[in-house]
């Protein structure tokens, strides 16, 4: 009699076991693009400025979001007056960032390779069900735009620099044309976002930011009061 107890036992758990694993194999299968695990995420390529860092937001496939800058400037005081002067500077730092990368960096051969290499990352792993976020940080590349070291940011095959990812370069080439094409206007868009006080090291960092969403904000503005 305990022996039929423990075979019904051990062929519940089994059933049970099955059972899930089932479930297991029928959710998977029914992954779809907008499932949240597969559905291609937002790629950032932090770029490193004399005044601070800088990151560039877009799309998998190319379509351009906005640039984040940051700025630091140190406190001079303990008053507020000595704050809004460290903020004024860190704002300024902050905008030459961008204002120096759309004039002179964001039509180099570098640039476009190492945001190349964000869309592969990013790709590689949308494919393989990966849920965060793509980010890249050029710190990690040479002058030339190559890694400095491949397993983060390339695929376990070999490398093969004759024939790189053309798709991944192609899908650079349109995000550098889009902020090339509207830098102007990206310019005139460009707002605070956050400012942040170091107590410890005195400073103050402001981060602003510049994309489509803000140049509509700054165009309304400028209605609003009447300027062009």
């Amino acid at each position: 009699m305990k022996l039929k107890k423990l075979t019904l036992a051990a062929l519940v758990a089994l059933a049970v076991t099955g059972c899930a694993g089932n479930k297991g194999i029928a959710k998977n299968a029914e992954l779809k693009p907008e499932t949240d695990s597969i559905r291609p995420k937002p790629v950032s390529t932090v770029f490193h400025r004399p005044q601070g860092t800088m990151t560039i937001v877009f799309s998998n496939d190319g379509k351009f979001t906005e640039i984040i800058s940051k700025g630091t400037a140190p406190i001079a005081g303990n008053n507020a007056f000595s704050i809004e002067q460290a903020a004024q500077v860190a704002k300024l730092r902050a905008e030459r960032n961008i204002s120096e990368f759309l004039g002179t960096q964001v039509t180099s051969q570098r640039t476009v390779k190492v945001l190349s290499t964000a869309v592969q990352k990013s790709l590689e792993n949308t494919t393989n069900g990966m849920s965060e976020e793509t980010s890249v940080d050029d710190k990690d590349f040479d002058a030339n735009g190559d890694p400095v070291i491949l397993k983060p940011y390339r695929a376990e095959a070999p490398v093969n620099e004759q024939n790189p990812n053309t798709n991944s370069e192609k899908i650079a080439e349109l995000v550098k044309e889009s902020i090339v094409t509207n830098s102007s206007a990206l310019l005139r868009g460009v707002m605070i976002s956050d400012e942040h006080i170091d107590q410890a090291g005195r400073t103050i960092v402001v981060e602003v930011r510049t994309g489509f969403k803000t140049i509509d904000v700054a165009n309304e503005l400028r209605k609003q009061m009447g300027s062009k």
